[in-house]
C-alpha cells in the first residue's frame, strides 16, 4: 500500500464536516497504509469546539497526511492538556497496544463521528445522521485494510457498527469484577468480522485486573 490509499480515505470525509471542529485520524500513515486485522473506533472527538477552533477536521487531516511522523499516534504523541500520552484515556490505549503486541502507530484508529463535542449527548439529535455521513470512510478502511476485528470504545459506537456490519452471533463477554458489573462483549458478522465492545476508557481503568476487558481483543485477534 502507498500514501495514495490514505489520501483516498481522506477523500471520503464528508464536505459538510471538513470545517467543523474535530478530527478523523488518530493514527498516521503507517497504520492506514498497511494491512491491519484491527481497527479502533471511538464515538467522537471530545472537548469544547470553541477551544479547538483551529483544529478543523480538514486541517487536522492535512497535518496527519503531510506533517505527522509515519508512526504517529494521538494516543501516544498528542498533548491532551498535559504531557504527551499521559492522560488516563491515552494510557489505557497504550495498555491495549501492549496487550495485543502492536505499536499504536501500527493500529488504524478513528472515531465513528468526526465532529467534536464536549459530550456525546450534545450530538444525540444529530448522531445518527452524522454517523451515516462518516460511515463510507469507515467501510472503506475496513474493506481496504482487511480488518477482521473492530474494537469499539463504548456502547454507542458498537451498536452502530454492529448494525452496519450485521453482527448476528454472540461470542463472549467480560463482566467487571466489582459492584457495577459493567459488561464488554464480542459479536461476529456472517462475513467473520468481529465487533468488540469495550467499556469506555474515559470511565474504566483497563489497567486494573478487576476492570480489564482487553482479553476480548486478544482472543478476537487469535480467532481472526
Amino acid at each position: 500500500m502507498t500514501a495514495w490509499h490514505m489520501q483516498r480515505f481522506a477523500a471520503l470525509i464528508p464536505d459538510s464536516l471538513k470545517e467543523c471542529s474535530g478530527k478523523v485520524f488518530y493514527s498516521g500513515k503507517k497504520a492506514f497504509e498497511n494491512p491491519s486485522d484491527i481497527y479502533v473506533l471511538g464515538i467522537n472527538p471530545g472537548g469544547k469546539p470553541e477551544d479547538h477552533k483551529d483544529e478543523t477536521v480538514w486541517k487536522h487531516t492535512g497535518k496527519v497526511l503531510y506533517c505527522k511522523s509515519y508512526d504517529w499516534s494521538a494516543y501516544r504523541d498528542e498533548k491532551w492538556k498535559r504531557a504527551a500520552g499521559s492522560t488516563p484515556f491515552q494510557r489505557r490505549l497504550q495498555y491495549l497496544s501492549g496487550r495485543i503486541g502492536k505499536g499504536l502507530g501500527e493500529v488504524p484508529s478513528s472515531n465513528l463521528i468526526f465532529k467534536r463535542s464536549t459530550d456525546f449527548s450534545k450530538l444525540q439529535r444529530d448522531a445518527k445522521q452524522l454517523a451515516d455521513e462518516c460511515w463510507p470512510f469507515h467501510h472503506e478502511v475496513i474493506k481496504t485494510l482487511g480488518v477482521k476485528v473492530v474494537v469499539c470504545l463504548g456502547r454507542p459506537a458498537s451498536e452502530y457498527v454492529g448494525k452496519k456490519l450485521k453482527t448476528q452471533r454472540y461470542i463472549e463477554k467480560r463482566i467487571e469484577n466489582n459492584g457495577r458489573r459493567w459488561r464488554s462483549e464480542t459479536h461476529v458478522s456472517a462475513k467473520g468480522i468481529q465487533v468488540v465492545r469495550l467499556t469506555h476508557p474515559s470511565r474504566t481503568d483497563w489497567t486494573k485486573p478487576a476492570t480489564d476487558p482487553t482479553c476480548l481483543v486478544v482472543r478476537a485477534l487469535h480467532r481472526s
